[in-house]
């Protein structure tokens, strides 16, 4: 029985590595102290889009390299855009693409409303 907690068999919502490792410990998985493992680096995913897409759009391409360098994989940085409904324009001819927040994302970051009192 240890062996399977150990091994996240009882636990569906932990993703396994392809070693078959869980990336938790068992007093972890005992105690449901644990988050599901995408959760933060989708969080990392999202943030990194906001802050790079927060002025206006961006290359896809140097998004998607700055994202590899601080260690984002692709797949999370595509659910990042999903979430945050990341909008896709082609440039030119189509060869090149921009990214850019949609305009409820972008108003987040803007100038507060001013209080009149």
């Amino acid at each position: 029985m240890q062996q399977a907690v150990l091994n996240c068999f009882l636990l569906p919502r932990v993703r396994r590595s392809p070693a078959g490792d869980c990336p938790y410990d068992a007093d972890e998985l005992v105690a449901g102290t644990f988050e599901p493992t995408n959760t933060r680096k989708l969080a990392v995913a999202i943030d990194f889009l906001r802050g790079k897409l927060a002025q206006g759009s961006v290359l896809s391409r140097v998004v998607e390299g700055e994202a590899t360098e601080r260690g984002i994989s692709t797949r999370t940085l595509t659910r990042a855009r999903k979430e945050l409904g990341v909008k896709s324009s082609p440039l030119g001819m189509g060869k090149e693409w921009a990214l850019s927040l949609p305009i409820n994302e972008a108003l987040k970051g803007s100038i507060p409303f001013a209080r009149h009192e």
